[in-house]
């Protein structure tokens, strides 16, 4: 199998290690950089995210890796956002005020049913046209307060939390979010960051 490159973008947030991990369980070369020539000869890109959506907004705004972002978006670069990465992806938060996001994904980012944290493993329900189906109702770990609100056809996936369905995965064209963390979910987290890969390489 060629060796596949992921630059995982460093903007001081993330969960660094357990990504690198994962790729490297896998085969792959993975980098963490800021680095625009590194990010646009990669083969993937993944926007990792631990924090706030309105600090991390800023920090990419500060290396001005917003703007990169969306230009590689533009070129069919796979770009995989995990949890506050993908929330990143969408128009706007209601987090602590208003702060736009990187505007690639239609939909808001808005405050969880009753303000309580999604924390712990949940299984998801995948739409059946979609090319991740194999992962349906398979658990994976979530740890996150805000959640995504859009159109439907951006919706690839739900996963159940106080009775209340919120979504776990988003997509449009070459850009995935996935709310929760494939780096945290063991065998299935590995399994799905391997499908995907499959998917856009």
């Amino acid at each position: 199998m060629k060796q596949i490159t992921f630059s995982i973008i460093n903007y001081e947030t993330g969960n660094y290690g357990s990504l690198i991990g994962i790729i490297n369980k896998l085969g792959h070369r993975a980098i963490v950089t800021n680095k625009s020539y590194e990010i646009k000869k990669s083969h993937f890109v993944v926007l990792p995210g631990v924090g706030t959506f309105g600090s991390s907004i800023k920090a990419l705004k500060k290396k001005k890796l917003d703007k990169l972002i969306r230009k590689i978006s533009y070129f069919e670069t796979p770009i995989l956002g995990i949890c506050l990465g993908m929330q990143l992806l969408t128009f706007f938060s209601s987090e602590n005020g208003k702060n736009n996001g990187l505007k690639i994904i239609p939909g808001q980012i808005e405050e969880n049913y009753r303000r309580n944290h999604h924390i712990g493993w949940n299984n998801i329900s995948i739409k059946k046209n979609s090319d991740f189906v194999d992962f349906d109702n398979k658990s994976f770990y979530f740890q996150h307060g805000f959640s995504y609100f859009g159109p439907e056809k951006y919706k690839v996936s739900s996963t159940k939390f106080m009775n209340k369905k919120i979504v776990s995965i988003i997509q449009k064209d070459n850009v995935t979010g996935v709310q929760f963390h494939p780096e945290k979910s063991q065998q299935n987290g590995v399994n799905f960051l391997e499908k995907y890969i499959d998917i856009f390489k």
